[in-house]
């Protein structure tokens, strides 16, 4: 992990006669090349506060196996950040652009280096390869051998994984049924590892097979070793009527809230001795818990929205629109990786912060606006989610205590969650920090949802909610308030419920930040 404190996002036209011309941007992209080289992952983060850090460093526990650290000036006050990096016993290098001990006096002393594996200043941006170069050191000459500590590669999707998930299916189906009709692009992905547009899959309780077209052959033998290859070479429904052909089939299960009334008649069409069973979320429930897998993707889907967030932050300026914004955030998270954007950006400003889905517009941002930012990526097919409210200028009364009020009711929430705990009983706890505060009525969506493949799934945190907490659940957690006519905010994190409560993905700072 790659960590950068106060003033770092500056680089590039704060002091260049000391600190050089290359940003903080350039630094983290060619950072993050070399770690590929290596076959490494290095997550970046930077941040003006604290706070922020403590808790970036807090999160890598059992996550990262070395912290390069440039603390800027918390290297010489902050005893909380050098009591961070020995609390998660991560072995950590600390680097300087400039030379510390050639300066003021004050910055001769470091809290951080008497922990450190070693200290590195004055080489310029060039300083963070060379930390680089004394962490692969570290990593496989003192510690035991190349390739022992690198980060741990996604094993999303895996054939093993796959078939586990198609036994689970097999025992939640139910009693009387002959096989089942995949048609979900996302259950099919899910069960086979196919990623292909187009294609069905069946399974029965000994065999499973996968029917795509021409274009996908090479791919589905590739993805899906372990699923018998259907040649679909016309209609679907022709390939699925020759698979069902001489089997007996007669009670074949299918997604009632997937399939169309068009695709329902050419079944019956098909198929007309064959009674079509509606079955509702089987694949769903099994998608709500997520594997080590799944969890390391979302981590580093998270991670990436995390280090745009960043990135935007030193971009965005007063005069420019909403759109601009956007389009910049989703260029940075693709060049960096992204596969797609989880939905479309929401960027609203001002008034229009009081649209809870107020996808970017033309509107220019001013100073004083309160400014929301709810977007996310794809990476290896899974989503992330995030919003945060910002604002240009020192913020009023009253956007103040909205800020803090929607914060607070958050802050709560997270502290609930639990395995057990009813996503109708977390919403409750936020809500009711909000409606102490007389907003209740601006407040009027549910307090988090699901994501995995898709951004918005099961399960639900929210007052109609049945959904019961277990450890694997994925959720976001996002209060808001929204008053026409004034603007509005709202916070977003996505969490993984564990055994003993949850582990917060979205590292960004939630304090209000003054741009």
């Amino acid at each position: 992990m790659l960590l950068n404190g106060p003033n770092l996002n500056l680089l590039g036209r704060r002091e260049p006669a000391r600190y050089g011309t290359t940003t903080l941007a350039e630094i983290e992209k060619a950072v993050s090349e070399l770690g590929r080289s290596w076959g490494w992952e290095v997550v970046c983060f930077q941040s003006n506060h604290e706070g922020a850090l403590i808790d970036c460093i807090h999160n890598a526990f059992g996550r990262v196996d070395l912290i390069i650290i440039n603390p800027g000036a918390y290297t010489h006050t902050s005893v909380a950040l050098r009591d961070a990096l020995a609390g998660v016993a991560i072995p950590v290098i600390e680097v300087h652009l400039s030379n510390i001990h050639a300066r003021e006096e004050f910055r001769h002393h470091s809290f951080i280096a008497p922990i450190a594996v070693g200290q590195i200043a004055g080489f310029g941006a060039d300083g963070y390869r060379l930390a680089m170069e004394g962490a692969r050191h570290y990593l496989t000459v003192r510690k035991g051998g190349e390739g022992q500590h690198r980060p741990e590669q996604s094993p999303v999707p895996l054939a093993q994984a796959a078939q586990s998930r198609v036994a689970r299916l097999r025992q939640r189906w139910g009693d009387g049924i002959d096989a089942f009709l995949i048609l979900s692009p996302e259950n099919r992905r899910y069960l086979s590892g196919f990623t292909g547009s187009a294609g069905f899959l069946l399974v029965d309780r000994e065999g499973q097979w996968l029917a795509t077209d021409f274009r996908y052959w090479e791919q589905a033998r590739e993805q899906a070793p372990d699923w018998t290859l259907l040649r679909q070479k016309g209609a679907w429904t022709e390939a699925l009527r020759e698979a069902v052909a001489d089997r007996g089939w007669r009670n074949i299960a299918v997604e009632s809230d997937v399939v169309t009334l068009e695709q329902q008649q050419k079944l019956r069409t098909a198929l007309p001795d064959v009674h079509w069973v509606p079955r509702q979320g089987v694949v769903e429930s099994l998608r709500m818990v997520k594997d080590e897998g799944e969890q390391l993707a979302l981590s580093r889907a998270a991670a990436l929205a995390d280090r745009g967030f960043q990135h935007i932050l030193g971009y965005m300026r007063p005069g420019m629109t909403e759109r601009d914004v956007a389009l910049e955030l989703e260029f940075f998270l693709r060049r960096e990786g992204a596969q797609g954007v989880s939905f479309a950006f929401i960027v609203a400003s001002g008034e229009r912060s009081a649209l809870p889905h107020g996808v970017a517009s033309d509107k220019k941002i001013g100073t004083g606006e309160l400014i929301t930012l709810d977007f996310g990526c794809i990476l290896e097919g899974y989503c992330s989610d995030m919003t945060r409210t910002v604002i240009f200028g020192p913020p009023t009364a009253e956007q103040r205590k909205v800020y803090d009020t929607v914060l607070d009711a958050q802050k709560r929430a997270l502290d609930a969650i639990a395995p057990g705990k009813s996503g109708r009983a977390i919403d409750r706890i936020a809500r009711d920090v909000i409606e102490a505060a007389g907003y209740g009525e601006h407040f009027g969506h549910g307090l988090g949802h699901g994501v995995g493949l898709l951004v918005h799934e099961n399960p639900r945190l929210s007052a109609l909610s049945e959904d019961v907490l277990e450890p694997g659940h994925v959720v976001t957690v996002e209060p808001g308030i929204y008053i026409p006519g004034w603007g509005g905010v709202r916070i977003e994190d996505l969490v993984i419920v564990t055994a003993d409560g949850c582990r917060n993905l979205t590292t960004s700072p939630k304090e209000l930040l003054v741009l």
